[in-house]
């Protein structure tokens, strides 16, 4: 079935902060303290067998008018499209199998043995792959019975017998997964003022995205203070979000808020070793369902309900370090999350940085990650519980990201980069079916230039 724009949005705001963890985004090392620079990418991020594809160009503009002020404007245009899964279980797939079997009768008659199901089902004859229509009418299925062809004996003949050929359908162990198609667009826009004063930076950023049904405002306020002759950067922020949710199956606008506290610490710890912990507090509250996924509940398929408030922590450390004898340098990050609704993520990610001659950089990047599910996930529901969702995103699961990037810098002022990421998702529940995961290739490019 064809959701169009509308399943865009919802999927387009959670894909975001995906793309983000799988490193398309990651950029150059700075290059020392002029940040006068613009830079432009490009990412297409594509998931096996036809399902999403976003393709996100992307800019940034950074400019100190003096000393102690600056600016700093980020923008990002998304194109997405493809096909996602719905919530609804799998189907199973059923091929063909033909027997042959004897049959006789006076007169040359046959007569067609029974199959195993003698109900007369006619609703089911062209719904096995039909999504659309299973989605309508509200519930997915795939016929089980077998169903007989018509019989052509072998030999005929008063008295005689002969054999005919019977066509049924079994289970061929495969599945298949309902999706929903999605073709939507989005753009955001990120504007943020830097005042230096004294020992303190302060920042104020604002946010706008919007796609066809989803929109969302943002401000963030932080101040970075320097101790120790700059070795030590306390940093203390907080954000506000306010978003606009259009719910097409209600035919109403719902919101949602989510206020966010951080508090972070950097630290070198010598020349050529850098320190970073950050720890962030969050509250979200208002319209949390994703109103273009189903859940099957008593054995039929209904609109997901999820909670309308969520607290979360998360906590993250980070370790850079220099080589100089190899002439590299080495990230190390891990981030742990945690929420109120059952769900703890572990983030382990690994970089290398290393320098070919005077103009390369090679940076072989792994991320790891894996989450718990949500308290009120699961693949079917009965009885009355107040909350439920068969979103795999946020079922018991476990990625792996992985890839390269190549960094040219011809000059001083220019560094061009292209990339490649693998991702690869897969459930540990055990109950959610291996089909509804899944792989995705990223490509980048990019350049920067310093002016």
């Amino acid at each position: 079935m064809s959701l169009g724009r509308h399943q865009g949005m919802r999927f387009a705001h959670q894909l975001y902060p995906l793309i983000l963890a799988v490193g398309i985004y990651a950029t150059p090392p700075r290059r020392g303290s002029a940040e006068d620079m613009v830079d432009f990418k490009v990412m297409h991020y594509q998931e096996a067998g036809g399902r999403i594809g976003v393709t996100s160009p992307a800019f940034r503009y950074q400019h100190d008018f003096s000393p102690t002020f600056g600016i700093r404007i980020d923008g990002i245009f998304n194109t997405i499209s493809g096909a996602s899964p719905t919530g609804a279980p799998p189907v199973p797939v059923t091929t063909t199998v033909t027997d042959t079997v004897a049959v006789g009768g006076v007169g040359g008659s046959t007569t067609t043995p029974a199959t195993g199901n003698d109900d007369d089902d006619d609703d089911d004859d062209d719904d096995d792959d039909d999504d659309d229509r299973a989605f309508r009418k509200g519930s997915y299925h795939t016929r089980a019975a077998a169903t007989p062809t018509t019989s052509t004996p072998s030999g005929s003949g008063s008295g005689g017998g002969g054999t005919a050929t019977v066509s049924r359908q079994v289970p061929s162990g495969a599945v298949t997964v309902p999706m929903a198609k999605v073709d939507d667009e989005r753009w955001g826009l990120n504007l943020e003022l830097v005042k230096k004063l004294a020992n303190h930076a302060v920042s104020t950023k604002l946010s706008f995205s919007s796609e066809s049904d989803y929109d969302s405002y943002a401000l963030a306020l932080s101040d970075g203070i320097d101790f120790n002759n700059r070795n030590t950067i306390l940093e203390l922020g907080a954000a506000y979000t306010y978003d606009t949710i259009d719910v097409f199956t209600a035919g109403t606008t719902d919101t949602k808020t989510t206020t966010d506290f951080m508090l972070g610490l950097s630290q070198l710890l010598d020349k050529k070793t850098r320190l970073q912990a950050n720890l962030m507090l969050g509250l979200i509250s208002g319209y949390m369902n994703d109103p273009y996924k189903v859940a099957e509940l008593n054995g039929v398929l209904v609109a997901e309900s999820r909670p309308d408030e969520k607290t979360k922590t998360t906590f993250y450390l980070a370790l850079i370090r220099y080589i100089e004898t190899l002439k590299a340098s080495m990230e190390g990050s891990y981030r742990y999350y945690r929420d109120d609704v059952g769900t703890t993520g572990h983030t382990v990610s690994l970089a290398w940085y290393q320098e070919l001659g005077n103009h390369f950089i090679i940076r072989p990047r792994v991320r790891f990650y894996e989450q718990t599910a949500a308290d009120f996930y699961g693949v079917r529901f009965t009885g009355s519980p107040e909350f439920y969702s068969s979103d795999y995103r946020i079922s018991d699961l476990e990625t792996l990201a992985y890839g390269a990037k190549l960094i040219w810098r011809p000059g001083d002022r220019f560094s061009f980069d292209v990339g490649y990421d693998r991702y690869e998702q897969e459930g540990k529940d055990g109950l959610t079916n291996d089909a509804v995961y899944p792989t995705a290739d990223v490509y980048t490019a990019g350049v920067r230039v310093w002016l």
